[in-house]
């Protein structure tokens, strides 16, 4: 279910759809992550914001969603 939601979006509703911009591999690594959100400590999400800060990806703009 997670995975069509974030693949195709829900319309009306703010939640984009992924599918035309990512490949499914990508979308179930966002499933797992979204899984795994609500068990994530406060200083476990800066440190994960703080290791995406530096990754070469976000400098080439893949994460501006």
């Amino acid at each position: 279910e997670l995975f069509w939601i974030i693949k195709n979006g829900i319309k009306m509703t703010g939640m984009p759809a992924f599918g035309p911009t990512h490949q499914d591999e990508q979308i179930w690594n966002i499933v797992g992550f979204v899984r795994r959100l609500p068990k994530i400590s406060a200083q476990e999400f800066k440190a994960m914001e703080e290791q995406l800060g530096k990754s070469p990806q976000r400098e080439q703009g893949h994460y501006h969603h």
